[in-house]
């Protein structure tokens, strides 16, 4: 997966209702650099209790069935 640019950061926060400086975006994209490589390390780990459900397939199951099991 590619880093999202800023362009794309300062999007996801505009949607959100948020409007950050240019500096401000930097430190995001900067933050979010840093910080995925202990993301991904934290997906990467096993929940056998999950048994073989995956969470985007979970959630797109649940939108499909209109907010309910």
């Amino acid at each position: 997966m590619s880093e999202p640019t800023i362009e794309t950061i300062r999007v996801l926060a505009a949607n959100q209702g948020v409007e950050l400086s240019d500096a401000r975006l930097a430190q995001a994209a900067d933050t979010h650099a840093s910080q995925r490589p202990d993301l991904l390390a934290l997906r990467a780990i096993p929940l056998a209790f999950l048994g073989d459900v995956l969470e985007p397939d979970t959630a797109l199951r649940w939108i499909e069935n209109g907010g309910s099991r």
